[in-house]
């Protein structure tokens, strides 16, 4: 299944044995019957021509009479007409990727003789290569950008067929059809929907028909100019997936396992490495997820989730673990998880202290996180706890070790905000509820200042924020430290939408870069804003990011080495600006390098 939906097949056979016929989809229906009551697809005539390609061709596969008591109308049938299976690989085809799957039996015989090959070989050869032929049926083309750049996960809209299919990283996309006249449209994430456009297919050959979409900064979903309705089939289950998902708790082992065959079976999105070793051994591992595993792209934030800092509140680890799915099985399909990892470095440590998950204990691995969060540019993170519900941010700490005592840091509308951001994701953070053995907490908006709280001296949220670039919060994902595995579901429901927001939030603010006068990226650079007294610094291409709320700033730049640097009052707007800094060093003598960067400000 991980196969299916990792690569961009058109077309697909599943051969069997036991009878003579070709079987399309439905296998299953809602009748509730064994069988007998035919479940056709959106595409019953793309299914019925396809398994009429395979049965024409064979010698007498169209007889439909193969078989001792079997009959089928031209040697074909609708697979829950015959008999109803269930989760079937031709309707998990179908419902979870591009591809169309038809099932042929090939003899009435599942286990002939080796004797019989032979004939089985000539009675199959032409239907298993004008099967293949049929692959170029249809229509194809490439959908992109006003630049030429293929656009990923655009939805190829067909009207009056209920089924959409997408195009790959690069734009490319297969729709198959029989001859007729059709109205195409498309439409994806960012960009605005085209015109639909009528399109003849003809037999024997394929339909060439390109698409280029204008960006759409609103990214609101609108119908084509009312003639095509647009139906988005997420191709997922209920909790989000491709593949089937179990819920429990992994040990130690189990969780690298998991891990290993995620980084195995998507290597084009995904780098597994490790931080170090615990105090008995194990690995530090960190899944990173991204379009271009293993590099920084100068300008591209990085953003990481770590859990299981405590070895006992286990909630966050298996939501990490099931997020690295969520997140790979839905690259390519599902528009927001592209845009996301096409546009950001996600790194996810699923547990920092797998020690302490062994025996349950509290015992953090703090000196090789600390390493690893000076060694990434890191803008945002959050680190999951357990044994309450709310979104807490620093400081933790204050001056006179008393809870209950707020300790704001300079940014706090900023922390504020991205707090806001998980609990209002969250069906029940937001709303002051407090947990059963905690009836006095109740947290407005389900955030709270961590000094305001309860107080931590060292917290790793606090280290963050004064030792890196990073903006970090703890989340505390529920009230239960170690629930019953039959919890997890209900967990990763509930906070499926607030993880993936999160990571979104990673955009919010002013990035650009910081330039010497000849064009070279200025690494270490100070990044001050006018009235916060908290400073970031550029990485190693000059590239910075500065989370902040909308509003009117005044940002300077200066670095080591460079006699004068310029002070911008920038407008800062809540979707899309464009902003440039440049800092001018005294030692070169040559023209002013001109403002041709250009960053975006989510």
């Amino acid at each position: 299944m991980t196969w299916i939906v990792s690569n961009p097949f058109v077309l697909s056979a599943n051969l069997h044995g036991g009878a003579v016929v070709a079987s399309y989809p439905y296998d299953d229906s809602a009748s509730g019957l064994d069988c007998c009551a035919e479940s056709p697809t959106p595409d019953n005539d793309v299914f019925r021509h396809l398994a009429s390609v395979y049965a024409n061709a064979h010698p007498f596969m169209k007889t439909g009479v193969a078989c001792p008591l079997d009959t089928f109308e031209n040697g074909i049938t609708n697979g829950a007409l015959w008999y109803e299976v269930k989760g079937g690989m031709q309707d998990f085809n179908y419902l979870h990727s591009n591809c169309f799957e038809v099932t042929f039996e090939l003899s009435c015989c599942k286990y002939p003789n080796a004797s019989n090959m032979s004939y089985e070989w000539s009675n199959n050869k032409e239907s298993l290569l004008s099967f293949m032929e049929a692959v170029h049926m249809g229509i194809k083309g490439v959908v992109m950008d006003h630049n030429g750049a293929g656009i990923q996960a655009a939805q190829i809209v067909v009207e009056g067929i209920n089924h959409v299919v997408t195009t790959t990283n690069r734009g490319e996309y297969w729709r198959l059809l029989v001859p007729g006249n059709y109205q195409v449209a498309v439409t994806a994430w960012g960009y605005k929907p085209s015109n639909a456009t009528p399109v003849t297919v003809v037999e024997g050959q394929v339909s060439w028909k390109n698409f280029t979409l204008e960006i759409d900064s609103s990214h609101s979903d609108v119908n084509l100019n009312n003639q095509v309705e647009i139906i988005f089939h997420p191709k997922m289950d209920e909790n989000g997936f491709a593949t089937p998902t179990t819920f429990k708790h992994h040990s130690n082992e189990e969780l690298k396992e998991e891990m290993n065959a995620l980084s195995t079976n998507y290597p084009s999105i995904t780098r597994l490495y490790s931080i170090g070793t615990s105090v008995e051994g194990r690995d530090l591992l960190v899944l990173e997820v991204s379009d271009n595993p293993g590099v920084h792209e100068p300008g591209e934030p990085e953003f990481k989730y770590v859990a299981n800092m405590h070895g006992n509140e286990v909630v966050g680890r298996e939501m990490l673990l099931l997020l690295l799915k969520y997140l790979c099985e839905n690259y390519g399909t599902n528009p927001q998880v592209t845009n996301l990892i096409n546009t950001t470095r996600i790194h996810i440590m699923p547990t920092m202290n797998p020690d302490g998950y062994q025996r349950a204990q509290e015992e953090p691995e703090t000196a090789a996180v600390m390493s690893w969060i000076k060694s990434y540019p890191f803008v945002l993170s959050a680190n999951l706890h357990g044994g309450s519900l709310v979104a807490n941010y620093p400081y933790d700490d204050n001056r006179s070790q008393t809870n209950g005592i707020p300790n704001p840091t300079p940014d706090d509308d900023v922390f504020k905000m991205l707090a806001k951001v998980y609990s209002n994701a969250h069906p029940t953070m937001h709303i002051p509820t407090p947990c059963k053995d905690q009836p006095r907490e109740v947290f407005p908006d389900g955030i709270v200042n961590g000094a305001n709280w309860y107080v931590v001296p060292g917290g790793m949220q606090d280290w963050n924020y004064l030792n890196s670039n990073c903006f970090e919060i703890t989340i505390e994902m529920g009230c239960m430290k170690f629930p019953h595995a039959s919890e997890l579901q209900q967990y990763w429901l509930q906070n499926r939408l607030s993880l993936v927001s999160f990571i979104e939030a990673v955009h919010k603010g002013v990035s650009g870069f910081v330039r010497s006068t000849e064009g070279n990226g200025i690494a270490n650079a100070t990044i001050s804003v006018f009235g916060i007294e908290h400073h970031v610094i550029s990485a190693a291409a000059g590239d910075f990011w500065r989370l902040l709320l909308p509003g009117n700033y005044t940002i300077t730049t200066s670095a080591h080495g460079y006699g004068t640097y310029l002070i911008f009052k920038k407008l800062y707007f809540k979707n899309i600006y464009y902003n440039s800094l440049i800092i001018f060093g005294t030692t070169w003598r040559s023209k002013p390098f001109p403002k041709l960067l250009v960053q975006h400000v989510n």
